[in-house]
């Protein structure tokens, strides 16, 4: 070690001697005092903090002000205080970021085969049809809204995709996906094809 820094060690190891006696000597929770090293000073308000006691070279009137604001622990404690600040901060994030109660769930028959399916309580008050599965979904769907293949070929022949949309409760994209699926010829725009009379059933 240089000379210069022992002088600042043993400098900083008297301002310490002289700070812990200024404080009472020994721990202020459990009465420790077997070792100087494991003592710590704790600023009570983080805030009111002005500078970090072992962090420089000051002078004892620098430091004797410095110390009224603070508790002299030793290290168990001094984390222990910590701890419990920490915890107090936990606890706020606990409320603050807490998961929302789950409300319970049912279980309702599906609405085309009658299997039992599980649901949660929010989604059975937005929706009045539960479906176990795509595929039922999907069957439901069809039977109920689509017509015959017929049918929907005389549509789309003599009546805009738009209207016959509208008129079977989905968009014009959707006539267009079902009539490629079932092998049904969409005439060209030209000429166009006026919309479907509202009387057609």
């Amino acid at each position: 070690m240089k000379v210069h820094s022992w002088r600042v060690s043993e400098y900083r190891r008297r301002i310490k001697v002289r700070a812990i006696a200024y404080k009472g000597g020994q721990c202020q929770r459990c009465g420790y005092d077997k070792c100087l090293a494991a003592l710590d000073f704790h600023h009570r308000d983080p805030g009111a903090k002005d500078i970090s006691l072992g962090s420089k070279v000051l002078r004892w009137e620098t430091v004797w002000q410095e110390l009224d604001k603070c508790d002299l622990l030793c290290a168990n404690c001094h984390r222990e205080v910590h701890d419990e600040q920490e915890e107090k901060k936990r606890e706020v994030y606990r409320r603050v970021f807490a998961p929302k109660k789950v409300r319970p769930s049912s279980v309702l028959p599906c609405s085309h085969c009658g299997a039992d399916v599980k649901v949660h309580a929010s989604r059975r008050m937005k929706s009045k049809r539960i479906f176990c599965g795509v595929p039922c979904k999907s069957a439901f769907d069809e039977v109920g809204k689509w017509p015959s293949d017929e049918e929907l070929a005389e549509w789309v022949s003599r009546w805009s995709l738009s209207s016959v949309g509208r008129h079977i409760g989905v968009s014009h994209n959707s006539v267009r996906h079902r009539c490629g699926q079932r092998g049904i010829l969409i005439p060209g725009r030209s000429p166009r094809r006026p919309p479907m009379p509202p009387e057609i059933s």
